[in-house]
Order: C-alpha cells, then structure tokens, then sequence
C-alpha cells in the first residue's frame, strides 16, 4: 500500500525537491535507501 501516490507527489512538489524523495516498492528497497544516505554522510544510523 502506497501512503502518497507518485503521481500527486510530481504534481505537489517542484523537480528539484523531489530529489529529496526515494520512492521504493518493498522494505528490502527503503532499508537499501536508508544504509546509502548514511553512508554517503558519514553517520550512523540508531538502530
């Protein structure tokens, strides 16, 4: 189940600000995206 449709995202949002947005289909897909964005900072996450 998808909390914001991709659609509406594109309309609300200008492009620059939906690079701030990962859009995944699974939660193997989220955790992925989580371990990239601490890596590429240098931080750690609490769990």
């Amino acid at each position: 189940m998808y909390l914001i449709e991709e659609d509406k995202i594109r309309n609300a949002f200008k492009q620059k600000d939906l690079n701030l947005f990962t859009l995944v289909d699974t939660a193997d897909e989220a955790v992925a995206a989580i371990d990239r964005f601490y890596r590429n900072y240098l931080l750690s996450p609490n769990y």
